[in-house]
């Protein structure tokens, strides 16, 4: 019984020094809270921040580009730029690739499907069941 009493005493001395203990710094070397927070100044603000960044962007509304100048024009680009983009223009052979993709999630659907079903009813693999070696 005493074993156990001063068990528990050991615990609850153990989990109040935790509870008291500020980390690896000695307490000689914390500073109070106050000194922290009023040593310091605020950040000035940076003129190389846009004023468009950062602003509030309502749901279901378009993003707002920013300024003209900040636009990318065709005209703009250079030979290997406008040959970059104009590669994706040409979308005659993406339909093959939709249908495959297409094929392949209604594939994976039905399976999974059938696999909710098996655990609704707690079978665990009906490949096996009802079959004897």
């Amino acid at each position: 019984m005493r074993i156990w009493l001063l068990a528990g005493l050991c615990v609850a001395m153990g989990i109040v020094w935790a509870a008291r203990a500020h980390g690896d710094v000695p307490a000689e070397e914390q500073l109070p809270h106050e000194a922290v927070e009023s040593g310091l100044e605020p950040a000035p603000p940076s003129a190389a921040i846009p004023s468009h960044v950062g602003a509030a962007h309502e749901p279901n509304t378009p993003y707002d580009p920013g300024p003209e100048s900040a636009l990318w024009r065709y005209a703009d680009l250079n030979d290997d730029e406008k040959a970059l983009v104009d590669r994706n223009k040409n979308t005659d052979g993406w339909q093959g690739v939709h249908d495959s993709y297409g094929a392949a999630v209604r594939e994976q659907a039905q399976r999974a499907a059938a696999l909710a079903a098996e655990h609704q009813l707690g079978l665990e693999d009906s490949g096996t069941v009802g079959v004897v070696p």
